[in-house]
Parts: C-alpha cells; sequence; structure tokens
C-alpha cells in the first residue's frame, strides 16, 4: 500500500484532493493542515509522495524539504502554488520537486500519484541529488516568502542566506558578505543547507539585485571556467535565445515548442542542468522534441 500525505491549510481543498487521491487503489492518504501535523505524521509513518501547499499560515511549505531531509527521507514533493505561471522559469530543476499551478484537477492529481508512485525510478529517488542551497532559494523567492538558508560544512556553520518577502536580500559567510559571499556558497557543492520561516529581524541587506540575475552570473563564470580548462564550447548567445524560447513555451503551454526549444539548447550547451530538468519532465508528460531520441537519455544526448 502506497502512502501519499496531502499538506493543505484549506479544509475544503485538502478534503477534495484526499477523496480523489484516495480512490486509486493501493493508495492511502494522510492529511495535514499544518507543518506541525506534517512533521508527526512523517515521525509516524513515512509517505512515499508529498502533496504541499507554499501558502501555509505558519511555517512556510518549502521547509517540508527540510523535515524530510533530517529524517533522511527521500521522497517526491509536488507543490501546489498560485504563483507557478509567473514564476515557472524559476523553479527548482530537482528529481524529487515539482511544482502545479492551481487548482490542479482531479484527473491530473491521479496522474502524478500513478507516474510517481508507478514508477520505481521516480518513486525510489535514491540517485536523486540533494537539495541544493539554489533550490530552497528558488522556492522560498516564488512562494514570496520570508526564509532563513543557513549552509553547514562538516564541523560548524559556513554561511548564512536570508531572503524577504521573496528577495534575497543578505549573504554571508566565514570570509565575508554580500555578493561575493552569495558566490562562494552557492558553488561550494559539499555544504548542506538547512531552511526556516525567517521570524527574527531581517539582518541589513547587503544583496541588491535579484537572485535570478545572481545564479545566472554563476552559470555563466561556471561555464567560462569549463571552457578553459578545455570542456565544450558553448554557443551562448544561441543557447540564451532557445532557453528563452522554452521558457516562454511553458508558460503557454505550448509544451512541443518548449521541448524543442529545450532539445536546441542542449545541443548548445549540454551541461545545463535546467535545460536537462525541463526535458525530463517534458518526457514524462510524453512530449518530445520533434521526434529526436534526445529526451531518451538522461544527458539529451544519444548514447
Amino acid at each position: 500500500m502506497s502512502r501519499v500525505l496531502i499538506l493543505e491549510d484549506e479544509e475544503s481543498l485538502r478534503g477534495s484532493m484526499a477523496r480523489g487521491i484516495g480512490m486509486i487503489p493501493g493508495v492511502t492518504v494522510v492529511e495535514a493542515g499544518s507543518m506541525d501535523e506534517a512533521a508527526r505524521s512523517l515521525d509516524e509513518t513515512p509517505p512515499d509522495l508529498v502533496f504541499s501547499d507554499i501558502d501555509l499560515p505558519e511555517r512556510s511549505g518549502v521547509e517540508i524539504l527540510g523535515e524530510l531531509a533530517r529524517r533522511g527521507l527521500k521522497v517526491p514533493v509536488i507543490f501546489v502554488s498560485a504563483y507557478v505561471k509567473a514564476y515557472r522559469a524559476q523553479i527548482p530543476r530537482h528529481a524529487d520537486v515539482d511544482v502545479r499551478e492551481k487548482p490542479v484537477t482531479l484527473a491530473e492529481l491521479r496522474e502524478i500519484v500513478q507516474s510517481r508512485l508507478g514508477r520505481p525510478e521516480a518513486g525510489a529517488s535514491a540517485e536523486a541529488a540533494p537539495f541544493s542551497a539554489a533550490d530552497y532559494l528558488q522556492l522560498a523567492c516564488m512562494g514570496r516568502h520570508s526564509m532563513a538558508i543557513e549552509l553547514l560544512g562538516r564541523s560548524r556553520p559556513a554561511g548564512h542566506l536570508e531572503v524577504v518577502a521573496g528577495e534575497l536580500t543578505f549573504a554571508a559567510d566565514e570570509t565575508g558578505e554580500g555578493e561575493a559571499a552569495f558566490c562562494r556558497l552557492i558553488l561550494d557543492r559539499g555544504l548542506v543547507p538547512q531552511c526556516h520561516t525567517l521570524r527574527e529581524t531581517p539582518r541589513p541587506r547587503n544583496i541588491y539585485r535579484g537572485y535570478e540575475e545572481l545564479l545566472l552570473d554563476i552559470a555563466r563564470k561556471e561555464d567560462e571556467s569549463s571552457s578553459s580548462r578545455g570542456g565544450p564550447a558553448v554557443d551562448g548567445h544561441g543557447f540564451e535565445t532557445a532557453w528563452k524560447e522554452g521558457a516562454e513555451a511553458l508558460l503557454d503551454r505550448d509544451f512541443p515548442r518548449a521541448a524543442r526549444a529545450f532539445v536546441r539548447a542542449q545541443r548548445l550547451n549540454p551541461a545545463d542542468g535546467r535545460v536537462t530538468a525541463n526535458l525530463v519532465r517534458l518526457r514524462d508528460m510524453g512530449v518530445s522534441g520533434d521526434g529526436d531520441d534526445d529526451l531518451d537519455s538522461p544527458q539529451g544526448g544519444r548514447p
């Protein structure tokens, strides 16, 4: 019997989701109206799949990722948000995270459950990369929440990020503060992030550019570093054009056009994780890029 946890503070919506999903053979549903209830449920019996609202009254739904991580649980999480249309291009690309726009139809809910629980590679996720600071940052900004993200090294805290009402405002590490500290923290893959709702007074602002621009700068620097080491050359202008077309097509729900654009983008820059994640998601929806075989390989290329 598969177990689905629904974290939603609106009782009527939560009940409708539970009834719809509960009709699927072999699936049992557990409801939670708050993060504290959800945490207790995780301790009692770990779920196989989580549906969570992002906007909760006491704590942000984003914190379910931290609750799962603290318990060593690798479980797919489907966030349901009213902000998806405006922020779809900034949603974290992660094998265990998906975000759907409210309202989600009963048919779509059932399709998600059957897809996630019916395919071992989607549900097991043992090989999925851990959630990064950028993942937490993007979810917090997308939901317009106020959150603190602590970055932990092996023996002690290594850095701190703050998001206030959906804007990245502060970054500091052991070396300094501001944008330079932000870049160091994001680039250090060995740090473990922990995320919680920001309840204390925010620290004085030292970040003034948007997080999307900062992350894009980091990605460019990594591409340049790869090229200087003899990595594959990247057509930056062509890639950005294809990426922008794909993101706009997703906003318009023109999924075939999005797939074709992302396939072009991946050929220009095979190392871009955002493109790979979008292609995998489109493949899961049954959409491919002009009949190419690119979607059959995790890296988007032919074996």
